[in-house]
């Protein structure tokens, strides 16, 4: 998987699918993302209630942009990539292809960004983090982030060494369960009232998967791995590198 991987010299890596490109968020992507903040359908499983203004944006945005310990490390924004080949956008891939050949990184080729992905916290003492992703409701349904979570979770854990993934979900977010299911994620349990959004409380799920099972899910079965049980108040989804 090494070839899909480039390192930059500011310290961040971006990471290649045939269709997308996952690099560092930058302030500029604040207009791009307000797209997503501000619609109701692509917020209502978020754990805020959806932007007021694009200042809002602009002040979340400016905290993933800040972290130097995840921003372009283990979290990403989703751009495309501008050689995509047409094709792709119409069907999902059976699984993503591994592709060779940095993207070189200017202002005349930075893509909009139309989603994010990636561990949003620094790493735990254990190599633990939590995950969490978002794409542009004009970009769904065509499995672009089935592509990008695949692709971050591979690097997650091949790159960085990370031990367990998990996440947290509206039980109500079908669409979102069937995705992490797909990629080994196993429920695990329930939290009532997890979250408040405005005057709602709203429950989530966690679950878990690991990583020989994720190798397994995408045809790498030179690592098979064991799930293994994590109790929480939301449903987490649960990734372990191989041993």
């Amino acid at each position: 998987m090494s070839g899909y991987v480039h390192p930059l010299p500011d310290g961040t890596v971006t990471i290649q699918t045939p269709r997308l490109l996952l690099r560092a968020a930058q302030a500029s992507d604040a207009e791009a993302l307000h797209l997503c903040f501000v619609d109701t359908e692509v917020m209502r499983y978020w754990s805020s209630r959806p932007h007021k203004s694009l200042e809002e944006t602009k002040e979340w945005l400016a905290k993933m942009v800040n972290s130097k310990k995840t921003n372009g490390i283990t979290d990403f924004v989703i751009t495309l990539r501008d050689n995509a080949p047409s094709y792709l956008s119409i069907s999902q891939p059976k699984h993503v292809q591994i592709e060779t050949g940095p993207i070189e990184l200017s202002k005349s080729n930075i893509s909009p960004a139309i989603g994010k992905t990636g561990i949003f916290a620094p790493l735990d003492a254990s190599m633990s983090g939590e995950i969490g992703f978002l794409l542009n409701r004009s970009y769904q349904g065509r499995g672009f982030g089935s592509e990008a979570l695949t692709a971050v979770l591979r690097y997650l854990f091949e790159q960085k060494g990370v031990e367990t993934i998990t996440t947290d979900v509206d039980p109500r977010n079908g669409a979102c369960i069937s995705l992490l299911k797909k990629h080994g994620f196993v429920l695990t349990g329930i939290a009532k009232e997890s979250y408040r959004i405005g005057e709602e409380w709203v429950d989530t799920k966690r679950g878990k998967v690991d990583v020989f099972h994720t190798a397994q899910l995408h045809g790498n079965r030179d690592r098979l791995p064991s799930l293994s049980v994590f109790t929480a108040s939301t449903l987490l989804l649960r990734l372990k590198r191989p041993a």
